[in-house]
């Protein structure tokens, strides 16, 4: 039996049909620009010199006081939970215009546990001590500072520049913004060799002034009357009063000096019992499963 016409053309367009809809040939296509990679006589640009210094790493809760190599960072596009909280750690920042920064962690019923909390609380503290160098216990501009800090963290707040990075307390006034997106790992690494010349590695400070228990029972109505309003869930309130103790170094007397460490060992410890919150569990399964934050 001789194939017709018809059975050829309709073998022909199943078969392109087949070829367009499965993923066999796009897999191909990737497997084949990844192994070509390796391919000897591939020109490549000449490796530069290589300069390193060291430091000290206050990330670690551990507090094993590993040296590492001094830390710049240049943000761009999202930098989010860790990577903001890498961010605010680093020695230099060199972020580009078009910035999406902030500490989501809030999102999947944690909080900031990589030293994102205690970095906020630094920088409310000096902030206002700033203002007012010879004040002492709680001050107007402290209780501001701390309001703020608490906002960005337990609202998830996300920067859409790197201004507005600067005005939620992600970047410094000192770091420098870079408009184009091409210019941000060079103009970083420039900024970077230009401050390592007479860099010293900071210390851990031992001598914050914590908030204390006032200002911690201030951000806690604050957090009770938006419940009371249907603003946020039960369970959105535990979150929150965690975030405030933490930033609030606990309820402790006002300006009682506490240490970078301590301020870890809270976070580490309110990250630890959310974890174990079915809640924030069913938070982090929506997420991973949906992209979306779930509201429980």
């Amino acid at each position: 039996m001789k194939p017709k016409r018809r059975d050829v053309l309709k073998f022909a367009c199943g078969g392109a049909a087949g070829l367009l809809l499965t993923p066999v040939p796009y897999k191909l296509l990737d497997a084949t620009a990844i192994w070509s990679q390796n391919w000897r006589w591939i020109p490549r640009l000449p490796r530069g010199e290589v300069s390193e210094k060291f430091t000290t790493c206050t990330l670690c809760p551990a507090g094993c006081r590993a040296r590492v190599k001094f830390a710049g960072a240049a943000p761009f596009g999202m930098t989010l939970g860790g990577g903001c909280e890498v961010s605010l750690h680093s020695a230099v920042r060199m972020p580009h215009a078009e910035l999406y920064m902030g500490l989501v962690e809030v999102g999947v019923g944690l909080l900031p546990a990589g030293g994102g909390c205690k970095e906020m609380t630094l920088r409310a503290v000096d902030g206002a001590t700033a203002l007012h160098p010879d004040a002492k216990g709680e001050t107007v501009e402290l209780m501001e500072a701390i309001r703020k800090a608490f906002e960005t963290i337990a609202m998830a707040k996300v920067s859409t520049s790197a201004n507005e990075a600067r005005t939620n307390g992600f970047l410094s006034d000192g770091d420098q913004i870079t408009m184009n997106r091409e210019r941000v790992l060079a103009d970083a690494k420039a900024h970077a060799l230009e401050l390592r010349r007479n860099y010293q590695p900071p210390r851990m400070r031992t001598d914050i002034p914590a908030p204390g228990e006032n200002i911690l029972a201030t951000l806690k109505l604050g957090v009770h009357l938006m419940r009371q309003a249907e603003y946020i869930t039960e369970y959105e309130v535990k979150i929150g009063y965690k975030v405030a103790e933490v930033l609030c170094g606990g309820a402790v007397t006002p300006d009682t000096p506490v240490s970078e460490q301590y301020l870890l060992d809270l976070e580490r410890e309110g990250f630890k019992s959310l974890c174990g919150e079915k809640k924030t569990q069913e938070r982090i399964a929506y997420t991973l499963k949906t992209g979306k934050p779930l509201r429980n």
